[in-house]
C-alpha cells in the first residue's frame, strides 16, 4: 500500500471513529428505544422517541445543521431544548440534541449534517 493510501485509510478510521451518538432517555417499560454508539442504527418502537446527542471525537457538538429523516411516515427528528448545559472540551458550545419519534413500521436514514447517516428501524 502506497504512502498516501495508508495516511487515507487512516484518516478514513479516525473521521469515522470521531462522532458519538449519546442517547439521553431510556425506552418505555416493553417498548424499544436503543441507539448504538457508533451511531450506525437507532431502534424504535412505533410511537416512542428518543432523545440523543452528537459529539465529536474531540467532546465538542457535531456541526450546526438540521437533521432530516429520509421518510417521514417512518420516524420524525426534532431539535430538543434542555436547560442543562453541556460539559465539552472548549466550553463554548451547547451540544446537538435532537428527539426521533417512531411513527410507522420499516426502515429510513437519519441524517445530521457532516456526518455518516444512521439507519433508523421502526418496530411495532
Amino acid at each position: 500500500m502506497s504512502a498516501s493510501r495508508a495516511w487515507l485509510a487512516c484518516l478514513a478510521m479516525v473521521t469515522l471513529s470521531c462522532t458519538s451518538y449519546r442517547p439521553l432517555t431510556p425506552a418505555p417499560p416493553g417498548r424499544t428505544a436503543t441507539l448504538d454508539g457508533s451511531g450506525s442504527q437507532l431502534r424504535l418502537s412505533r410511537g416512542v422517541a428518543l432523545a440523543f446527542e452528537c459529539v465529536t471525537g474531540g467532546g465538542n457538538p457535531c456541526g450546526p445543521g438540521q437533521p432530516e429523516v429520509d421518510d417521514s411516515k417512518i420516524a420524525r427528528v426534532f431539535p430538543m431544548h434542555a436547560n442543562r448545559p453541556g460539559g465539552y472540551a472548549t466550553g463554548s458550545s451547547a451540544p446537538q440534541r435532537h428527539v426521533v419519534l417512531g411513527m410507522s413500521p420499516g426502515e429510513t436514514w437519519l441524517r445530521i449534517p457532516g456526518e455518516s447517516p444512521v439507519r433508523v428501524v421502526v418496530v411495532p
